[in-house]
């Protein structure tokens, strides 16, 4: 761990080495993409730590729990960050257990103080890239009554090889919010095209939230949540089939099976909401295969 967090100090104190220099433009604006040296890694093989986020509306919850129209509040918990899949790697699972997907946003960030302000936090936000949080959804509940979060439902978690400099395009965040265009495919057939401008919170409230009594380590991740819509989709297998049941839909939502491929593109989109064709952080691929 000791080597891992000297090799994470040196790259946060000279990430912007890794910009990738032939990026002139992206979306207009010029851009900084940073990676590690192999695009079949992640961009992070692991963390100090990781929180999971929930900044996203959830179909169920917004009208059974909280009602049209509020807020949600802020619901975090600390995951396993001892290892991340990247993209074209295996997925090892247990089968029968009812595993989806979930495309997030996350951040990596710099040594946090404790007690940062929301408007101060945004200044320790490294990068910006994504991750597909995978999830046995047939434990999820049992892990949730628990009280204790997630344990037994999360196999590992897999992220993109590069990430965005936070001053790589302003005109892509609104209030701390990255507002980019989401493609999923399971198989090579569509699942979802949604946006993330329903995002309930900020990844700079976020990040304070977390350092509410604590320092952050340099390298830590939190990440988005699933990302779902007020009425326009979901890039979550659990949360589509929330969403068809309430709207008695006929359609049915599979979880995944062994040999699915699940890919994931993330956008930047223009003014009139049009995809850029170019994928942000890399296509995150990976297949289902058993353990």
């Amino acid at each position: 761990m000791k080597r891992f967090f000297s090799i994470y100090d040196e790259f946060n104190k000279k990430y912007d080495f890794f910009a990738l220099s032939e990026a002139k433009q992206y979306a207009g604006t010029d851009a900084g993409k940073v990676r590690l040296p192999s695009l079949t890694m992640p961009i992070v093989r692991q963390a100090p730590q990781i929180f999971y986020g929930s900044a996203f509306p959830n179909p169920k919850g917004r009208i059974d729990e909280w009602g049209e129209g509020k807020k949600q509040p802020i619901r975090i918990y600390q995951g396993a960050s001892d290892f991340f899949l990247g993209p074209g790697e295996e997925i090892k699972v247990v089968e029968g257990l009812d595993l989806a997907f979930e495309a997030e946003l996350a951040v990596i960030t710099d040594a946090v103080p404790a007690g940062v302000s929301k408007a101060e936090a945004a200044n320790y936000i490294r990068l910006l890239t994504a991750c597909n949080d995978f999830t046995y959804r047939k434990l999820a509940r049992s892990d949730r009554e628990s009280g204790f979060g997630f344990v037994q439902s999360k196999p590992l978690t897999s992220f993109c090889a590069f990430g965005v400099l936070p001053s790589a395009n302003k005109a892509m965040w609104n209030n701390g919010q990255p507002i980019l265009g989401v493609k999923v495919t399971v198989n090579g057939e569509f699942f979802c095209e949604v946006s993330t401008v329903d995002m309930l919170y900020g990844f700079p409230e976020l990040v304070a939230y977390c350092a509410k009594t604590r320092e952050l380590p340099a390298g830590t991740i939190i990440t988005s949540g699933a990302i779902s819509t007020y009425g326009h989709g979901d890039a979550c297998i659990a949360e589509k089939q929330r969403r068809v049941k309430m709207d008695h839909d006929m359609s049915d939502v599979d979880f995944l099976k062994v040999g699915d491929v699940v890919s994931i593109d993330f956008f930047v989109l223009d003014e009139f909401g049009k995809y850029h064709p170019k994928s942000l952080f890399g296509t995150l691929e990976n297949k289902v295969v058993v353990r």
